[in-house]
């Protein structure tokens, strides 16, 4: 079995046997009582740990996390002649919402060798048109300024849009309550692949503004033929693994993609619509596990930073703690050659969170209004950065193994 960070890594055998179930229940596809169920244990748990027992918070699911930005943008009344502030080392997923609302994205650098800005930096991209700020916590590493930026953005009447995707579970964000969800400020999560909750697609929106946004997304639908496929991808990705050496997963991984059934999960629109219920049962079923699943994240992050040589690391014990360990990241020189050396001893670690400051690196920086050399430190980390997993299917063992390996290398 192939070590990778993405591929269908986050599944478990349960995940697996969950899926190819629902794929022979149609009428569970659409609707069902898991939808609201997942909802309401969002809302719980926001109530509880976030916003200090306030009753007024709702959740609502979406098909795809990017559609929960467009959903805050259009709550915000943000559009053309407004800006909005974005870290530099993001997906254009976060940034798609901000170009089709018609708003300019305005990009700040992240710290030397960091994954997140600090107010600094923020502060001196503010102009009189700033409308909002997406506040993103990369790879769940939670920015150690969050606080101060909140407790500023909110002094300055500036809208909050709080990217949890990589960080729901995060333990940190206890401590410092950024999601004390009111007037100015959102939440969006994402269950899609590769995320901390897995239910191969799907998002949701944080709020406690009005019911009037929760109403009119009930009408939105998706296609049986779509959720039919998303099913698939968790026991289609397993085979891959299992056979990869073999030969037949090398096989089945290259009609895959080159069908579509393996498509860039970046290429989805931002026009909101709803999540099917099958994709809420599968995530359900993780977000019930999900002490479990950042436990093990962290067991697995706490070993690298045991293990590594400090010249490689990026975080700090510290950050692992506070975070949920969506990936370790680690700076390293020669990282292609890297990568051509762990495939001989099973690891495909190719997928790379972020490619370029506005990844994947295909992207046209013009068209996402990102002019080059504006912001070198995220240019930077985005050249050497390499991402370990931490995943339900990296154990302590194979852990080991591979830091022992890269500091051989490093």
């Amino acid at each position: 079995m192939i070590i990778t960070n993405s591929l269908g890594s986050n599944y478990s055998g349960e995940d697996i046997w969950l899926s190819l179930k629902l794929l022979f229940q149609p009428w569970k596809w659409q609707s069902g009582k898991e939808t609201k169920l997942l909802e309401h244990a969002l809302a719980v748990k926001f109530r509880k740990l976030h916003t200090g027992g306030l009753r007024n918070i709702h959740a609502k699911l979406f098909y795809k996390g990017r559609q929960v930005i467009s959903e805050a943008l259009d709550i915000f009344k943000i559009g053309p002649g407004d800006e909005v502030i974005v870290q530099a080392f993001t997906c254009v997923a976060v940034v798609r919402p901000i170009l089709e609302s018609g708003a300019k994205p305005v990009y700040v650098d992240v710290a030397p060798k960091s994954l997140n800005p600090p107010l600094s930096a923020i502060k001196q991209k503010i102009t009189i048109r700033t409308k909002a700020i997406i506040l993103q916590h990369t790879l769940g590493v939670i920015n150690p300024e969050t606080k101060k930026i909140v407790d500023w953005c909110k002094s300055h009447k500036i809208f909050i849009i709080q990217d949890l995707a990589h960080a729901l579970g995060s333990r940190g964000l206890k401590k410092v309550r950024p999601c004390k969800v009111g007037p100015c400020e959102v939440v969006v999560l994402s269950f899609s692949q590769d995320k901390v909750i897995d239910g191969v697609s799907g998002g949701a929106l944080i709020t406690a503004i009005t019911n009037e946004t929760t109403n009119h997304l009930n009408n939105w639908s998706n296609s049986g033929w779509e959720t039919a496929h998303l099913l698939l991808y968790p026991a289609v990705t397993k085979l891959i693994r299992e056979t990869y050496n073999f030969g037949i997963g090398k096989v089945v991984h290259f009609i895959a993609k080159n069908t579509g059934f393996l498509h860039s999960p970046i290429e989805a629109g931002c026009n909101p619509t709803r999540l099917p219920n099958a994709m809420a049962v599968l995530a359900l079923k993780q977000f019930y596990q999900l002490e479990d699943i950042s436990n093990h994240r962290q067991q697995i992050a706490l070993l690298y930073d045991k293990l590594l040589t400090s010249k490689l690391k990026i975080i700090s014990k510290e950050n692992i703690l506070a975070g949920v360990n969506l990936r370790y990241p680690i700076w390293v020189n020669g990282r292609n050659e890297l990568e051509e050396k762990l495939k001989r001893y099973g690891y495909f670690l190719v997928d790379h969170w972020y490619d370029a400051p506005v990844a994947p690196d295909w992207v046209n920086s013009e068209e996402v209004n990102y002019h080059t050399g504006s912001c070198p430190n995220a240019e930077a980390l985005s050249k050497h950065i390499f991402n370990l997993p931490t995943h339900v299917n990296i154990s302590n063992e194979k852990a080991i193994q591979l830091a022992k390996f890269i500091n051989q290398q490093a």
